[in-house]
């Protein structure tokens, strides 16, 4: 599995992109195209590949990412020399038996962790879509220098004086739920969501159900061979057999209790 990286040329003229696997980071292309084209390369191998491999990107220079390597591990996370940085991560959420669902950590530059829990889900098919996302909210060009024109723009670039950095990471103690597990409902919370939205969908299913001509059809023609089957019984039974038929059609009537 290829770990794709993206990170600053160490005199900030361009970009570089780096892999690993199994090894040393390896330098497979310097460019000074723009990041925007860089990372649509990058989003665009994901889609039609379905890469499984980690991605990283930042906006440190290589040697400060030699100095302070990219979290590859939860507890990279609390590593001092990266307290200061923005970082968010993607990775899966941890749900018994479904590792399609994802989610996103972000530590802040404080060093405190954070996340929307299920507010943040989506699946793992629509990670280009929540690179290409993240991007354009943080606005490519807020990575690039500073232009001599954006001084004269009503609405300048704003470029945080702090490193940012989104990380995408498959690794099996990666879990959102295990890092942040206050984020989440309790087990006893999602039973009872599961069970309501089990009855809901049974619900639709037999309405859907009883809308079929040769259904209702056959609930009409059992319904009718019940009654006739009741008015071959006693009177007792064909009042209690109308009183029956009348409540399942809402039209049950009861005289009022002394009470009322």
């Amino acid at each position: 599995m290829t770990h794709t990286a993206v990170c600053k040329q160490n005199d900030s003229s361009g970009w570089l992109t780096l892999h690993k696997r199994g090894g040393p980071w390896k330098v497979v292309s310097a460019s000074r195209v723009s990041l925007e084209t860089i990372i649509g390369g990058i989003v665009d191998d994901m889609r039609k590949n379905r890469a499984g491999g980690d991605f990283s990107f930042t906006s440190r220079r290589l040697d400060e990412v030699t100095a302070a390597p990219f979290a590859e591990a939860p507890e990279d996370l609390a590593n001092p020399a990266l307290v200061g940085m923005s970082i968010t991560v993607l990775l899966c959420e941890g749900r018994p038996n479904d590792d399609s669902m994802w989610g996103a950590l972000w530590r802040d530059p404080t060093g405190a962790r954070s996340c929307p829990g299920i507010a943040g889900r989506f699946r793992v098919q629509t990670i280009p879509d929540q690179i290409e996302g993240w991007f354009a909210r943080e606005n490519f060009k807020s990575f690039e220098p500073a232009r001599t024109h954006e001084r004269f723009t009503l609405n300048p670039i704003q470029r945080p004086h702090f490193a940012r950095e989104l990380l995408l990471r498959h690794g099996p103690g990666w879990r959102l739920r295990e890092l942040l597990p206050a984020a989440f409902p309790t087990a006893q919370v999602t039973t009872k969501q599961q069970q309501q939205i089990g009855a809901a969908h049974a619900a639709f299913l037999e309405r859907r159900r009883l809308k079929n001509p040769k259904v209702r059809r056959e609930e009409l023609q059992r319904e009718q061979q019940a009654d006739h089957a009741a008015r071959q019984g006693t009177p007792k039974q064909r009042a209690q057999h109308e009183a029956e038929r009348k409540a399942r059609y809402g039209l049950a009537w009861h005289p009022p209790s002394d009470a009322a």
